[in-house]
């Protein structure tokens, strides 16, 4: 006969497992990631798991390290990369979806960015930056200056009513150009 199993047994094994679960961070939920396509190549290369409540960009941003890590690209050689690509969902239970594209690249740390980096003990020189391409959805998309433009001419638009009381929109600027 083997000896009976003691409360004082009980709760030493449940303070042993409640460390193993702790340290090994068992029942955390992770969401996993793949890498599928790579500048319009298929591919299936870096696996990543981020934390559930993280978003696809922060897997995106790992996935892309391993994207130059795979094309042996290291040091002042990283900022030659410019990357587009997509990633896919592969937590279990998940419904595999695609996230992307996104773009990727590496920009050098100024000397102001280098010092709060290195405040950690490491010495940084550079950072991945990782942006969702957006797609256009019809219509042609203002550039920057155009923009720019276009809120500068708003400001100067004045309204004024006349007799049937219908708005019309008079342009300054092109007023004090005709003398008016």
């Amino acid at each position: 006969m083997g000896r009976k199993y003691k409360n004082e047994d009980f709760e030493s094994d449940n303070d042993k497992l409640e460390a193993f679960i702790e340290e090994n961070e068992i029942g955390q939920q992770y969401r996993h990631f793949k890498l599928i396509e790579a500048d319009k190549k298929e591919c299936n290369i870096g696996y990543v798991k981020i934390g559930s409540s993280g978003s696809p960009l922060s897997a995106a941003k790992k996935l892309f390290k391993s994207l130059c890590h795979f094309k042996n690209m290291n040091g002042k050689n990283k900022l030659k990369v410019k990357s587009t690509f997509t990633i896919q969902e592969t937590t279990h239970d998940s419904k595999k979806k695609i996230y992307g594209p996104y773009q990727g690249e590496w920009k050098l740390l100024t000397e102001k960015e280098k010092e709060l980096a290195n405040r950690s003990g490491i010495n940084f020189s550079m950072r991945s930056i990782v942006k969702l391409v957006q797609k256009q959805k019809g219509g042609k998309r203002k550039n920057k200056k155009e923009e720019d433009n276009h809120e500068q001419n708003e400001e100067n638009t004045e309204h004024t009513e006349d007799n049937e009381n219908n708005l019309h929109f008079i342009d300054i600027e092109s007023l004090k150009k005709v003398g008016g």
